[in-house]
């Protein structure tokens, strides 16, 4: 699991990209959208989770959000919107396998 603060943080993250394919991403503010975005760039397969109804409901309203959405879902990016995170869960080996929902539902991941 990384965060993304800083350029370690992006460093981090390339390296990453290199040498796994399924990566989620927890929240569809600007920052998730980036770090989603470059990931996708680096050849990653890449959900974003974002809790809420629509992307950056903050500084979007829904026709845009959804407008957003669909530019970036035509970059291959994916989206599970309106569902909460409960945990990451990790393999035998130590590094995460997958991401839990509350709802029972469970995302694939090589990364977080």
């Amino acid at each position: 699991m990384l965060s993304y603060r800083d350029i370690a943080d992006t460093n981090a993250m390339i390296a990453a990209a290199a040498k796994y394919k399924h990566a989620v991403v927890i929240g569809g503010g600007l920052l998730g959208l980036e770090a989603a975005n470059g990931l996708k760039a680096r050849g990653m397969n890449v959900t974003v989770v974002h809790l809420m109804q629509w992307l950056m409901e903050r500084q979007l309203d829904r026709t845009a959000a959804d407008m957003l959405q669909q530019s970036l879902e035509a970059k291959g990016l994916q989206f599970l919107l309106n569902i909460e995170t409960s945990e990451i869960a990790g393999g035998a080996d130590g590094r995460v396998k997958a991401v839990r929902f509350k709802d029972g539902s469970e995302l694939a991941a090589d990364l977080v």
